[in-house]
C-alpha cells in the first residue's frame, strides 16, 4: 500500500497553506465558519482501503462520522 506516500505528499501540500486555517479559508458559510478553526486533509487505511476523510483539527462541536 501507499500510505506512507501519500501521507508525505499531503503533509507537503498542506504546507503551503499561508495561515493555520488550512482549508477552512474556503469555507464561504459564517455559520460553519465560525465553528471550525482549520480544516486539513489526510488519508487513513480502513479495511484495507485508503480514505481521505477532511479533519476539523480545531471546532467548537464534535462532528458524527
Amino acid at each position: 500500500m501507499y500510505e506512507d506516500q501519500i501521507l508525505a505528499a499531503i503533509a507537503k501540500e498542506n504546507r503551503h497553506f499561508e495561515n493555520d486555517l488550512g482549508l477552512a479559508e474556503y469555507i464561504h458559510d459564517e455559520a460553519l465558519k465560525e465553528k471550525v478553526y482549520s480544516l486539513y486533509t489526510t488519508a487513513e487505511a480502513v479495511d484495507g482501503e485508503l480514505w481521505g476523510p477532511n479533519i476539523p483539527s480545531h471546532c467548537q462541536e464534535t462532528f458524527a462520522a
